[in-house]
């Protein structure tokens, strides 16, 4: 089914579903910000990377557990953008025409996949992250004040905690609403669609 059948259904409505240009426009909202999220996540991740050599260059680490906090740092920093490019799938194949059931399909799919990024990815990136930095700051810790070492230890722990428990239920909460309000305005469509045949 095309626009322009769709265009006709709505004519004969009676309740208030969304508008396909209603649709029309989320679609193009949601494309933008995945491409917007995407260049983003990029660029952070080069900057991050590119600072974390220079600090390994620079400050020349002598302990083992330095230079492997290093590397599981810089792995977690390459793994998460590679699992969020393979797992979001590209919504720049979806267009204008594209019927209603192929873009709730397309949104069906993204839900699940962005579900599973924010559980297991992100749980194994939040691992990885935290690990390398425990690994690379002992080395510094250990030549710390007793008291500065558990104080400086106990504020990295609340940060990383703070993170985890608070603000990212926030982020995921609000993607997962806002995919979800999406989802149902496709499914609106789809039971109006439904209705005429």
């Amino acid at each position: 089914m095309n626009n322009n059948e769709l265009n006709r259904l709505w004519l004969g409505k009676t309740s208030n579903p969304p508008t396909i240009d209603e649709i029309r426009v989320r679609l193009h909202q949601m494309k933008k910000k995945k491409q917007v999220e995407r260049f983003v996540l990029g660029g952070i991740v080069i900057l991050t990377i590119a600072a974390i050599i220079t600090i390994w260059i620079f400050f020349q680490p002598t302990l083992i557990s330095t230079k492997v906090g290093i590397i599981v740092t810089l792995a977690g920093m390459i793994f998460y953008p590679l699992a969020y490019y393979r797992v979001i799938p590209n919504l720049n194949e979806f267009n204008e025409d594209s019927t209603s059931s192929v873009f709730l399909e397309a949104l069906l799919k993204l839900k699940g996949r962005e579900k599973f990024l924010q559980t297991k990815v992100l749980g194994a990136y939040f691992i990885m992250l935290s690990t390398g930095l425990f690994l690379y700051l002992f080395e510094y810790i250990s030549k710390m004040d007793t008291i500065l070492a558990w104080l400086f230890c106990l504020l990295t722990i609340a940060w990383l905690m703070f993170n985890w428990f608070y603000l990212r239920p926030i982020v995921v909460k609000k993607n997962t609403a806002k995919l979800n309000e999406t989802i149902e305005k496709v499914k609106a469509i789809q039971q109006q669609i439904e209705l005429f045949r």
